[in-house]
């Protein structure tokens, strides 16, 4: 299933477009974003922003049809995905942390403890 959603002015979400695809590959997100710009008249020019679990074709088919669009990624389907890769609790809490921050402080905070374990640990 793949859907599109948008914030309103009370800043609660609300479906756009819902659909069951039998997979979900970049002909399908062409698919759907295809019928999304012809359903929404001047999607383009609203200044959108994507954001993503990384799913394949995703990124090529916003680059392609979208030009210009900002995309960026579910911050809990990363999470989700360093859990799995790094057992190190600090480096899973500080990025949590620094990304549900409401304060710039106590982002800058968490951020730099996040990048500071990384420089140590990760290589490459």
């Amino acid at each position: 299933m793949s859907s599109a959603v948008a914030r309103g002015r009370n800043n609660g979400i609300f479906p756009i477009a819902i659909t069951v695809v039998e997979t979900e590959s970049k002909e399908t997100w062409t698919w759907l974003m295809t019928n999304l710009l012809q359903a929404i008249s001047g999607l383009k020019d609203y200044g959108c922003t994507f954001i993503s679990n990384k799913q394949k074709g995703l990124v090529s088919t916003f680059d392609e049809l979208l030009l210009g669009a900002n995309h960026q990624y579910y911050v809990r389907h990363m999470h989700a995905n360093f859990k799995g890769q790094y057992k190190e609790r600090i480096f899973k809490d500080e990025m949590w942390m620094a990304t549900t921050s409401y304060i710039v402080h106590g982002f800058e905070q968490h951020i730099e403890k996040f990048w500071s374990w990384t420089r140590v640990h990760i290589t490459g």
